[in-house]
């Protein structure tokens, strides 16, 4: 993946539907080709390269880094898992 100027990023510890915890870190970083905004989803502590499902990124609708921030914590808050990013803001859901 594309090494990116990270911006801010913030860990939430998220219980999976059989009980277990786990940090998912959520990260805003620029967007593709350096414009706007994307952010960055991974489990932390997971070998991305033989789980590649376990890392997201996904450029953002805004262009102002206050609406883009407010987006991530949004996906933070919901626990929203990398695998799920794309369509979460594909649907307007985030």
């Amino acid at each position: 993946m594309e090494t990116k100027r990270e911006i801010f990023s913030l860990r939430r510890d998220v219980v999976s539907e059989d009980g277990r915890r786990f940090p998912l870190v959520y990260k805003l970083v620029e967007g593709t080709g350096g414009e706007g905004y994307a952010v960055r989803c991974f489990v932390e502590g997971t070998d991305l390269d033989a789980h590649p499902y376990q890392l997201a990124e996904a450029d953002l609708p805004q262009g102002d880094p206050e609406a883009a921030l407010l987006l991530m914590e949004r996906l933070a808050a919901a626990g929203v898992m990398p695998v799920h990013i794309a369509d979460v803001l594909s649907d307007g859901l985030a």
